[in-house]
């Protein structure tokens, strides 16, 4: 007696070995790729969205049986794939954007909630929460969470505005209740080099010396300054103004309409 083969069930069975198969290559990528490094860069976020992921995950299939077999649990079912595609695009996405779009200002905002949320939560009570419009020479770096001895994530955000946005930025740390911590001055600036003209040259010449004067001069990071020539370092440094200091912190030169913040 020839036994009837149910063709569905064999299709099914096909369809069943198919979707194994491809998590088995996902899950490979995801070590081989540094998937594990890549969870932890930007931790934070991980914490937030790993559970609902997994739960979200587990479910999906238990949905999809009741739903094969019976028609039922159809909405459940797509909210749980929607979550799982969601969550699983956040976690992965994150580390890539905290990572890139240095001179994109149309990401400022979804990289300093990567930085602020799945990095650091302190740097929320200096970053701006917005830029002011029509900013130019726009750069900001963020690192992420690495797995090294003596390392710390940072955060360097550096951009030009007009005079008005700067006195609103201003009024914004302000109000945060940063205080100020250092002010320049071209007098001052200019008694650093104790009147020996040929120091002041040899500082002036070299771009390294300078951000290192400077820097210590209004006690701020080495590497916010790092992005502008020699002439706009010194003019911050003649009028440049901060608040904060060491850790987090900003400084503004409302002359020339830069603005750097640290974190």
């Amino acid at each position: 007696m020839i036994k009837e083969v149910n063709t569905t069930d064999t299709q099914a069975e096909k369809k069943i070995t198919g979707f194994k198969i491809l998590n088995y290559l996902i899950l490979l990528a995801f070590f081989i790729c540094g998937g594990p490094f890549l969870l932890a860069a930007t931790l934070g976020i991980t914490a937030i969205f790993i559970i609902p992921h997994i739960l979200s995950t587990v479910l999906c299939p238990l949905f999809y049986e009741h739903f094969k077999k019976n028609g039922t649990k159809k909405t459940p079912l797509t909210i749980c794939r929607l979550v799982s595609v969601l969550t699983f695009v956040i976690i992965y996405i994150s580390p890539i954007i905290g990572a890139g779009f240095t001179n994109s200002s149309g990401m400022y905002l979804p990289k300093r909630q990567v930085f602020v949320y799945g990095v650091r939560t302190s740097a929320n009570d200096v970053l701006p929460h917005k830029l002011p419009k029509n900013i130019s020479e726009y750069y900001f770096r963020t690192g992420l969470q690495m797995p090294a001895q003596d390392y710390h994530p940072y955060a360097d955000l550096l951009f030009r505005c007009g005079t008005e946005s700067i006195d609103g930025l201003i009024s914004e740390v302000e109000n945060r209740g940063m205080k100020k911590t250092a002010e320049g001055s071209p007098e001052g600036f200019k008694d650093l080099f104790d009147g020996d003209e040929e120091y002041e040259k040899q500082i002036m010449s070299d771009k390294d010396s300078l951000v290192s004067v400077t820097c210590k001069y209004l006690d701020i990071p080495n590497a916010a300054l790092y992005q502008l020539d020699t002439d706009s370092i010194r003019h911050f440094a003649e009028h440049g103004v901060s608040y904060g200091s060491g850790f987090q912190g900003c400084a503004f030169d409302r002359e020339a309409g830069y603005a750097v913040y640290w974190g």
